[in-house]
């Protein structure tokens, strides 16, 4: 098999456990830039140890084969980092109580209007507020988890950079 096939191979076994490292973190709590970068470090160094199938490669064979190449890839994935994503931030918590809120204003507002009784008053105000937490609650998490996606998939389509990069220099190298 060439060395770009088999780069590629464990180019995409890399990039696997990196997408996975970044979604369990976003999904404990918010991926921050800091944190993702952190992540990043980490997963780049299974390419400088011989216990990492990729490391091995790179270590081993690609070495042997053309040590300026495996210089010059080494060198790639030592510089691989995260530029900042432009991904909007999550929308806060208080829209839970916020949105139940204004829904039990109008409610009361239209039974006072309507010059409801008492229960029915009572009634126009606990209904909606009820009614809206659990929505409000729930289609803010998924708009968070959009975001959260999104912004995984930002870091992600960076990586492309250094992938292309390296089959430069492998394809250049004539491995």
């Amino acid at each position: 098999m060439r060395n770009t096939e088999l780069f590629e191979q464990y180019w995409n076994k890399f990039i696997t456990r990196l997408r996975g490292k970044l979604i369990s973190q976003s999904a404990e709590k918010e991926l921050t830039f800091p944190v993702a970068k952190l992540i990043l470090l980490d997963s780049a160094g299974d390419w400088a140890t011989e216990l990492d199938e990729g490391g091995r490669w790179l270590i081993r064979e690609l070495t042997a084969q053309d040590r300026n190449a495996a210089e010059k890839v080494r060198q790639v994935l030592e510089s691989m980092s995260f530029v900042e994503p432009e991904v909007s931030g999550n929308l806060p918590e208080v829209m839970d109580y916020a949105v139940p809120v204004v829904g039990a204003a109008v409610g009361a507002g239209i039974a006072v209007l309507a010059d409801a009784g008492t229960i029915a008053k009572v009634a126009s105000t606990v209904v909606p507020a009820v009614a809206l937490y659990p929505a409000t609650k729930q289609v803010r998490t998924m708009v968070n988890n959009k975001k959260s996606s999104d912004k995984v998939d930002a870091y992600m389509a960076q990586m492309d950079v250094y992938r292309d990069e390296i089959l430069a220099i492998l394809n250049g190298a004539g491995l």
